[in-house]
């Protein structure tokens, strides 16, 4: 999964196309203008994708990331809820269908956020603490790692679970990135002990 509706998604779109492969993509919608704007002020973060640019990602699985990328530990109850139905709200209104998955603004998930996604019953939730997969409970998934932490060929051998990769495309700072990113996804697609599902594939519905 890829998070944040960054201009550089529009590249890896496109490998992904090329190559066959498929992804998952965490938006927080209202942050996306009519232009592209600045993804974060505290640093080289990249820039988000327009509105409009918007439809490009429409062909792979979407995933609510709040409304308005929120740090889900600085708002309260209300808020948190707020955040999690209305980014869901327009992310359904723009993409014209049910999104069921959700991935938390810098990896966090607080009482609260579990409470308001059960509430809505949404089917997953993604974190950002690298661990093996866990059926245990669909909205505290996992990830085996970021896409440069790890040695995906090993993984690929040895794994017998499942493998949930993540990332920013605006980590991808150079050619040599993008080739590993575009051979990553060669190796996922053409390999006989991968198969390349949705996340609402992957867990069990509740």
């Amino acid at each position: 999964m890829w998070d944040d509706g960054l201009v550089e998604d529009l590249k890896l779109i496109d490998i992904l196309r090329k190559t066959g492969a498929t992804s998952a993509f965490a938006i927080s919608p209202s942050r996306h203008k009519t232009v592209r704007t600045v993804n974060d002020h505290r640093g080289n973060y990249g820039e988000l994708v327009s509105r409009a640019e918007l439809k490009e990602f429409a062909d792979f699985e979407i995933c609510n990331h709040t409304d308005t990328h929120v740090d889900l530990k600085k708002v309260g109850v209300e808020e948190t809820k707020r955040e999690i139905v209305e980014g869901r709200k327009r992310l359904e209104d723009i993409f014209g269908r049910e999104i069921k998955g959700f991935c938390y603004p810098y990896g966090v998930h607080t009482p609260a956020a579990l409470a308001a996604l059960r509430e809505e019953k949404v089917l997953y939730a993604r974190t950002t603490q690298s661990g093996h997969f866990s059926h245990q409970d669909n909205l505290l998934l996992h990830p085996t790692g970021r896409w440069n932490e790890i040695d995906l060929e090993k993984v690929v051998e040895t794994a017998s679970g499942r493998l949930i990769l993540w990332g920013h495309t605006y980590e991808l700072k150079n050619q040599q990135n993008w080739d590993k990113v575009r051979a990553m996804y060669s190796l996922l697609v053409q390999h006989p002990r991968v198969k390349l599902v949705k996340f609402s594939e992957m867990v069990r519905s509740p």
